[in-house]
């Protein structure tokens, strides 16, 4: 049983980190409460802004035509971002809680709760560069099975990024980071992360605007045998593709995003034998929010998410926001 949680988890991983996702690699979200990825999109703010947003949220699970569970949750988010003359400080912080109610008992992991941190500094070279460094952790609660119901899991991110402007409105860059996993129950494990993207943004702020990147991120399968009384670790295989438009009329922002992240990993139901060979995650967001060139920023945001392994969990959400942009 143990082996089989333990390979299990390699498919939770991408449930305890597709919330944190973002779509901006090289550029800024048109709505400025929104942090970028990584801190080199950061660079290119136009603004100092203090934002906060409430998401209430629901999901169920259901392996084949058993519904197993059903989740209630909600989440809390808040980002502050200072632009200077040629540098950007920027954090924030989020705070996930789930309650399940059970229909049928299993031995499958299920998240309660789920707290980020991060901190990004960038520095602009004139108007052609932004590099970027930022430090993050993504803390967990997560149950597994009777015998261990609350383990707890800390993740911690380094990364240096570079976004370069090529020409008015074409952005081009990449990032790499390095991330290790503490567990309560694996030994830890650590691993890198490769990201690229390409971004176009045009107008000005006070006119209409047009903003859109894609952007792809990879890391290698990595695994850590047993050891000191704790069970073997593994990281599959990873790609995330993401994309993400805005369109800014006459003060309105009009927001679209979809993250699409697959794990390489064999895994195999011990009651039914039937196995798979991937784990994915698919988010898509959508959004209106009123954004003037300074004052009160607000809008609401609805979105969906569907992580498919042996089981499946779907997720609806709906969050509400409020900034201030000097």
């Amino acid at each position: 049983m143990k082996a089989w949680i333990c390979n299990l988890t390699l498919g939770l991983l991408g449930l305890v980190s597709a919330l944190p996702l973002s779509a901006q690699v090289v550029t800024p979200y048109l709505d400025p409460t929104l942090a970028p990825r990584y801190a080199a999109a950061s660079g290119w703010r136009e603004g100092s802004v203090v934002g906060g947003a409430y998401m209430s949220r629901d999901g169920h699970r259901h392996q084949g035509a058993v519904q197993q569970y059903e989740f209630v949750g909600s989440q809390s988010e808040g980002t502050a971002a200072l632009k200077f003359d040629t540098s950007v400080l920027e954090a924030q912080v989020l705070q996930n809680n789930n309650t399940t109610k059970v229909y049928v008992a299993s031995d499958q992991p299920v998240q309660s709760s789920l707290q980020k941190s991060q901190v990004d500094l960038s520095v602009i070279g004139g108007d052609f560069a932004s590099l970027g460094l930022d430090y993050g952790v993504v803390e967990t609660v997560t149950y597994y099975d009777l015998t261990t119901p609350s383990v707890k899991e800390k993740e911690e991110r380094t990364t240096g990024s570079l976004s370069i402007r090529v020409g008015s409105a074409l952005y081009v860059g990449g990032a790499y980071s390095r991330v290790g996993k503490k567990s309560g129950l694996y030994v830890d494990n650590n691993w890198s992360e490769v990201a690229a993207g390409v971004g176009l943004r045009t107008g000005s702020p006070g006119g209409s605007r047009f903003r859109m990147e894609v952007s792809v991120t990879q890391s290698p399968k990595t695994t850590k045998d047993s050891a000191e009384g704790k069970t073997a670790a593994g990281h599959p295989r990873t790609a995330i593709n993401q994309a993400s438009v805005e369109i800014m009329l006459a003060g309105l922002l009009f927001s679209g995003e979809s993250i699409a992240k697959k794990e390489e990993v064999h895994l195999v139901d011990p009651t039914t034998s039937a196995s798979i060979d991937s784990v994915t995650v698919e988010v898509n967001r959508g959004g209106v929010l009123w954004v003037p060139n300074e004052g009160l920023v607000m809008g609401f945001y609805f979105g969906s998410e569907k992580h498919t392994q042996l089981y499946v969990d779907a997720f609806s959400d709906f969050q509400v926001k409020l900034g201030y942009l000097f």
